[in-house]
């Protein structure tokens, strides 16, 4: 098998575990996506989605839909390097938590 051949099938395994963590995220200017990171709720999206005050709308990958709330803004001021993130909170979401590395990388 080549190089590109086995990159391929390693890139169409990795959208396929990730995609059940991606939520579509909307709200009265616009939508955007995150990805959830924990079980109880968390979600980690681009500042830009979620800028504007009020409500937020969480669509999870099977189509259900959750209110999220703006948990915390990570801007270079609050841990002082150069990005602009949001973190949400929505309900339970046990089903599509991202894993992200293995579990040896995350506690290293």
């Amino acid at each position: 098998m080549s190089v590109l051949a086995q990159l391929s099938r390693d890139l169409a395994a990795l959208v396929a575990r990730a995609a059940p963590s991606v939520v579509g995220l909307g709200h009265r200017r616009g939508q955007g996506s995150g990805m959830v990171l924990a079980a109880d709720g968390y979600i980690l999206t681009n500042s830009h989605v979620a800028r504007s005050p009020g409500a937020l709308s969480v669509r999870l990958s099977d189509g259900v839909t959750l209110p999220g709330d703006l948990f915390a803004r990570l801007d270079e001021e609050a841990i002082g390097r150069s990005v602009t993130l949001r973190l949400l909170r929505a309900g339970e979401v046990k089903d599509v938590v991202a894993q992200v590395g293995t579990r040896d990388a995350r506690t290293s």
